[in-house]
């Protein structure tokens, strides 16, 4: 009987071990990664769930059951593991014990095409450039995703860096090679970082500047659109493509027009009312070349018409809403070029906001468009004796001198320089002050510097009176 009484007793102390024994601690949260994915049709992915008791101590071990909202979204295989099936967005959820998280899968097709453009981006240091800008990613049904999906790469981080996640930025001087990489697709782009020198510059609306380089070449900057055939904008200098050859840039609103070395003309950007003269209102954000095949020698962009001259004809599109194209058509619009009428010869143009003006051989000045702001004649004297005086008064003559490039802002005073034209006598220099606010003249900052020369003329061969 003893070897009986031995097995009793052994299993009366395995019991009162077993209960004895602490109960496992229940789970109080479960915590599902990643909480929130985008993939691409086709994608494996892999979550992982943690499970933590009330005093936030991880359950290492424990039993995670997976489950997917929409099984024709996303379905999952083995623990953990999912596939992703259809367009569309599902939720994920893990559970254990009575508690569960989910995490929300959004899936969309898989990219077919990647182009990053341009080929080469010419700019100096200095520059932020958002990512988007550069790539297009087609996915199979067309649709373009503008964003900085991808891995990133840069040849020479000192030149080109990309520690902002969403952008480019240029730093030294020199070369770099872009590359971008999705869903085993792959482009590049070549980024060239200079220092530039200016030979010319025009500023446009509403803050958009472009200039001419001292080696020929075109840049711009601000709020204009740069010709690069994507949605860039720049706020430091960057190249428009090199190929266009372009002696002349203007900037409009939204748009930008240039002349080649040929005489063409070519505008891109935004195209409503005939902006960009090809006889469309399509977008370009490549270049496209104006209609008519001229020839021109000056132009000159507004708000949102153009002017050239050809031969010294006039020829203006876009906007003509205050008759600013000079063809008796206000109100409407011409999206290729039309002659001004009247049939004059000019030798210069300027298209502003709404309105147009033109110089003629003579220095006469002609302006059609919104008369709101037209121009007024210049009228100016002051006390002297000079060979053109009358009664001890020298006036200023609008059809002996023109303004000079020369202006200066001083006081809330804009000073205004006129010398002679073309050395037809009589004729003196002059600088006439303006209101800076309101641009009004005041009479009594009028400044004559030979207002008692004997000859007719100032500079070299004239003494300034005191």
């Amino acid at each position: 009987m003893r070897p009986v009484r031995s097995w009793l007793l052994a299993l009366s102390i395995a019991f009162l071990a077993c209960t004895d024994a602490t109960s496992p601690e229940p789970v109080a949260s479960v915590i599902v990664s990643p909480d929130s994915i985008t993939a691409d049709r086709g994608d494996t992915l892999t979550f992982t769930a943690a499970l933590f008791d009330a005093a936030g101590h991880p359950l290492p071990g424990r039993t995670v059951t997976w489950a997917s909202s929409d099984s024709n979204v996303i379905a999952f295989g083995s623990a953990g593991l999912a596939i992703t099936r259809r367009v569309g967005t599902a939720w994920v959820r893990a559970a254990a014990d009575s508690l569960r998280d989910s995490a929300r899968v959004s899936v969309r097709l898989p990219i077919i095409a990647l182009t990053l453009t341009p080929d080469t981006l010419t700019t100096v240091p200095g520059g932020v450039f958002a990512r988007y800008s550069f790539v297009h990613a087609l996915d199979s049904t067309g649709a373009d995703w503008y964003a900085s999906r991808g891995t990133w790469t840069t040849s020479n981080p000192a030149v080109v860096s990309l520690a902002d996640t969403t952008a480019i930025t240029t730093g030294d001087t020199g070369w770099a090679v872009i590359r971008v990489k999705v869903t085993g697709r792959s482009d590049s782009m070549l980024v060239h970082v200079r220092r530039v020198s200016f030979a010319s510059v025009s500023a446009g609306y509403p803050g958009a500047t472009c200039a001419m380089s001292t080696d020929s070449h075109a840049y711009c900057w601000g709020n204009t659109p740069l010709g690069l055939n994507n949605a860039l904008t720049s706020l430091v200098p960057t190249m428009v493509p090199d190929s266009l050859h372009l002696t002349t840039i203007i900037p409009g609103e939204a748009f930008v027009c240039g002349l080649r070395a040929g005489g063409a003309a070519t505008c891109w950007g935004f195209p409503a009312h005939g902006r960009l003269g090809n006889g469309s209102t399509a977008l370009s954000e490549a270049p496209v070349v104006v209609s008519g095949g001229h020839m021109f020698t000056v132009l000159s962009s507004g708000h949102s018409s153009s002017c050239a001259l050809e031969s010294g004809v006039a020829y203006c599109w876009g906007w003509n809403i205050q008759g600013e194209l000079g063809d008796s058509a206000a109100g409407s619009e011409s999206h290729v070029p039309v002659a001004v009428t009247g049939g004059l010869t000019f030798t210069a143009i300027s298209s502003g906001n709404y309105r147009t003006c033109g110089l003629i051989g003579d220095g006469s000045a002609y302006c059609w468009g919104r008369g709101d702001y037209s121009p007024v004649l210049v009228t100016a004297s002051v006390p002297g004796t000079g060979v053109d005086s009358s009664n001890g008064i020298v006036r200023f003559n609008p059809s002996q001198h023109m303004n000079r490039p020369a202006m200066t802002l001083a006081g809330g005073i804009l000073y205004v320089s006129f010398g002679s034209y073309g050395d037809t006598d009589p004729y003196h220099g002059w600088v006439i002050g303006y209101n800076a606010t309101n641009l009004a003249q005041l009479t009594n900052y009028t400044f004559c510097t030979t207002p008692n020369a004997t000859t007719n003329n100032f500079g070299v061969n004239a003494a300034m009176d005191s």
